[in-house]
């Protein structure tokens, strides 16, 4: 891709928020809809004493604990639209996820054959769902993750069976999240 107007220097014909505004929506243009709500959800990379964690990695990791956690499975999909309540058309958003998640192998519970790779590139672009029905179904998953129940103080909760059987898995991924150091 070419340079941004930002590189280009100050064009004397564009007013000052040209610039941002058309970096903004080349950027959008490349970027997967996960991909923009990840950034929204501040999964944007960040630099280690041992280098750089970027955007996509980390975007994946968190995937991959979605995976691992279950969220993928078909009947969960299913459940999870109908219960978030103001999504239109809950049959083609499931079959437009579906694809992807058939795809990927997230709908399985082996975490290495899992292509979070694929999910980050190709999860919600099609146009049957909005980048706002989107968001309110990975923020539904993250509060249903761990199996947490209505009313249930955090004290009471017990490592779910995937996370004890997959613990430096999942401890490696939350780590890259930055959810634990």
């Amino acid at each position: 891709m070419g340079k941004s107007l930002n590189e280009m220097g100050n064009c004397p014909f564009a007013p000052p928020l040209v610039a941002p505004l058309y970096n903004t929506y080349q950027q959008a243009m490349i970027l997967s809809k996960y991909m923009l709500i990840g950034k929204k959800l501040g999964f944007i990379g960040y630099e280690t004493s041992n280098g750089q964690i970027t955007m996509e990695r980390q975007q994946e990791a968190l995937l991959k604990i979605f995976q691992l956690a279950g969220c993928f499975n078909l009947s969960n999909i299913w459940k999870d639209l109908n219960c978030i309540g103001d999504i239109d058309n809950v049959e083609r958003r499931f079959g437009d996820i579906f694809l992807v998640v058939k795809y990927s192998k997230a709908d399985q519970p082996d975490p290495r054959k899992f292509d979070a790779k694929y999910m980050r590139e190709n999860l919600f672009n099609s146009n049957n769902i909005d980048l706002w029905d989107a968001l309110d179904w990975i923020l539904y998953m993250a509060q249903h993750a761990f199996g947490r129940k209505v009313g249930q103080e955090r004290y009471e909760l017990v490592s779910p069976v995937w996370l004890t059987n997959n613990a430096e898995y999942y401890l490696k991924e939350a780590r890259l999240l930055g959810l634990i150091d």
